[in-house]
């Protein structure tokens, strides 16, 4: 189960993601009633729900965060990827990406239970996620660990998976991170068939981040009214 210092650690970055938003004119409240999902964490992102709710620590402060929820019809949505300004360029986004990727995976076919009470509590360590740790710029592990128990284990085997090629961006290749690269379809038997997300074109680096994943444009499968939003899908979980 989430403890209460994960979900405020969440919400309070999920508070300097809107902050971020609204400076680039993006009313987040007037299109997603953000304000009531953040009052009710977990919410959509509940792991009895199909979602997860990561967390990204770097030299064991918090640091970022991503989340998923369920579209219904073995369709997920990307959300919330929130990386703190002073720990950008330190690999943090891909660690989770690629997290967020192995959560996706982890879901079961079948309905999930609700979390056992005392799991990941506030002294249980994170997964950590070190693809190389002879980094020539000393920066920190990056970590990043479940706000419930089904996602630890699948933020953990992120880190089994090799780096896929992305182009540089908040996830720059000079920290250490981890990424999973994208299985043949005859590889997941899970829930999830489909991930989607929407971001912006004047978010630099987020387009070919997600592109060193495996995702592509596509159609959009809901609505935003910015101009520049971009949709975009990976149909080979």
């Amino acid at each position: 189960m989430q403890t209460p210092e994960q979900l405020a650690a969440v919400a309070d970055l999920f508070q300097d993601y809107r902050r971020f938003m609204i400076e680039l004119g993006v009313p987040l409240d007037d299109f997603q009633g953000y304000s009531e999902e953040i009052a009710g964490l977990p919410g959509k992102y509940a792991r009895e729900k199909r979602g997860a709710l990561l967390l990204a620590y770097v030299d064991g402060a918090v640091a970022g965060c991503i989340a998923l929820k369920d579209l219904g019809d073995g369709t997920g949505e990307v959300k919330r990827l929130w990386i703190a300004p002073a720990v950008r360029k330190r690999g943090v986004a891909r660690s989770l990406v690629a997290s967020i990727l192995a959560a996706a995976r982890a879901v079961p076919a079948e309905t999930p239970k609700e979390t056992p009470a005392g799991v990941l509590g506030a002294g249980a360590s994170p997964a950590a996620l070190r693809a190389d740790d002879s980094a020539a710029d000393g920066d920190g592990a990056v970590a990043v660990a479940a706000t419930d128990a089904a996602s630890t284990t699948a933020a953990a085997a992120a880190s089994a998976d090799t780096t896929p090629t992305a182009a540089p961006s908040d996830a720059g290749a000079s920290g250490s991170a981890a990424a999973a690269a994208a299985p043949s379809p005859a590889t997941c038997r899970g829930y999830y068939r489909r991930l989607v997300l929407d971001t912006l074109l004047r978010l630099e680096g987020a387009i070919p981040l997600y592109k060193g994943f495996g995702f592509t444009e596509c159609e959009a499968y809901v609505f935003n009214p910015m101009p520049d939003v971009v949709y975009m899908a990976l149909d080979r979980l």
